[in-house]
């Protein structure tokens, strides 16, 4: 009976040697979409001569940016701002770009500035505020504002952004424009909401001071289109990259685990 039952138990151990269990390569990427767009759009990025940040702690209604002084006077009912003499209300501002379905009112929102660059490009001074709603809660905690600001021209330019925010910039994407904004838009799709769409678009400053959108030479605009699934870790961010002026490199290679 014994013999018997090693007889078995070594049949068993052959079978397991001959028929070895499979194994599935997993395929990860070295770094995200996300990281990968972050890196492009920084590679672009103009540095500012001066960066000033706002402290909650301390909420600077006055500050000095470079020669310019810049006050900050909110209320409950409306924002005004003063950039040297020149003194002027957010209440009727609005986004040049869709924040989400539409454009956006700013100074419905806006009650405090977070942070402020100062630029100096071809002898042209550019003012740039971010800003934002304190107290917040929900999901205006996601939602900021931008206003680009020229000395020269006083000419304000305001575009918003909402869960997608690269920090406050100015860029120079494409060689034939000094001075450019980048926006996005953001969108939910797909079933129950399940994707977050952002759309990243191209605004340049013209010599006027004003920024105009981006576009072909048959009038589409430059759009990135990055698509999120934050529901469903299983599925991986896509990018349509087929109508910009360049392929950019994203650095997304992938690596076997």
């Amino acid at each position: 009976m014994k013999s018997c039952w090693l007889l078995i138990l070594l049949l068993f151990f052959v079978a397991c040697r001959t028929h070895p269990t499979k194994t599935v390569e997993k395929i990860i990427y070295k770094r995200s979409l996300y990281d990968g767009l972050g890196d492009y759009f920084s590679s672009h990025e103009i540095t500012p001569s001066i960066i000033l940040n706002n402290d909650i702690k301390d909420d600077q209604h006055g500050v000095q940016l470079g020669k310019h002084w810049i006050k900050w006077l909110a209320s409950e009912t409306e924002t005004k701002i003063s950039i040297d003499d020149d003194k002027f209300s957010l209440r009727n501002e609005v986004t040049l770009n869709d924040v989400w379905d539409h454009t956006d009112s700013v100074g419905s929102f806006a009650n405090r500035w977070n942070e402020m660059k100062l630029y100096r490009i071809n002898g042209r001074e550019i003012i740039l505020i971010s800003m934002g709603y304190f107290p917040c809660s929900g999901i205006g905690c996601s939602v900021y504002y931008d206003m680009v600001y020229d000395v020269e021209t006083g000419n304000k330019s305001f575009f918003g952004t909402f869960r997608s925010y690269f920090g406050s910039a100015l860029y120079n994407f494409n060689s034939r424009y000094d001075l450019e904004f980048l926006a996005s838009t953001y969108a939910e799709g797909g079933k129950e909401a399940s994707q977050g769409i952002f759309t990243y678009t191209i605004y340049s400053m013209d010599k006027d001071g004003r920024f105009v959108q981006e576009k072909d030479s048959i009038g589409s605009p430059w759009q990135l289109i990055h698509t999120t699934f934050p529901k469903d870790s299983t599925l991986a961010d896509t990018l349509i990259q087929g109508h910009w002026f360049e392929r950019p490199d994203l650095g997304l290679s992938a690596a076997s685990d």
